[in-house]
């Protein structure tokens, strides 16, 4: 059974535009930043990858408050980066984009999933975009909610 996909068109292209604006924002004057497709040998898929400065970044194109499964997929994101680290065998940045705080108050004050973030040394990086692109993705995770099951769109506990 198919639900919804976890993508919309207008989340990938929001993914390519918060990874320019990122690197713009953040690493003014580094022209050594590129981010690139992850190393295929890895096994593993990074929403943004430089190799020199190592650099990790996974995005999360959500506006709103975080329902559901999402804290799983941000922690499935973290653990991405912790993971390819690992592999590397080195240190690296770990970038974890978004572009609407209320998506992330999960992730404040004392919880577990910021305990992570932070023992991982993961940054949790507010990305500021126009709001043309906000509405877009409001508009797609719209229509995604109406495809998924009831049951589905909320989060026990």
């Amino acid at each position: 059974m198919k639900f919804q996909d976890s993508h919309s068109g207008e989340q990938l292209n929001a993914e390519k535009i918060i990874l320019e604006t990122l690197k713009q924002q953040y690493f003014t004057g580094d022209s050594t930043i590129h981010f690139g497709e992850t190393p295929s040998v890895l096994g593993v898929k990074l929403d943004g990858y430089s190799v020199e400065p190592l650099v990790l970044v996974e995005i999360w194109a959500r506006v709103g408050k975080a329902i559901g499964a999402h804290p799983d997929k941000v922690m499935s994101d973290f653990a991405k980066m912790v993971l390819i680290e690992k592999m590397l065998g080195r240190k690296g940045r770990k970038i974890f984009a978004v572009i609407c705080e209320d998506a992330i108050r999960f992730l404040q004050g004392k919880s577990w999933y910021r305990k992570f973030a932070d023992v991982h040394d993961i940054e949790i990086v507010l990305v500021k975009v126009p709001e043309a692109l906000k509405t877009q993705i409001r508009m797609a995770q719209v229509r995604q909610a109406s495809k998924m099951p009831k049951k589905l769109k909320q989060r026990p506990g």
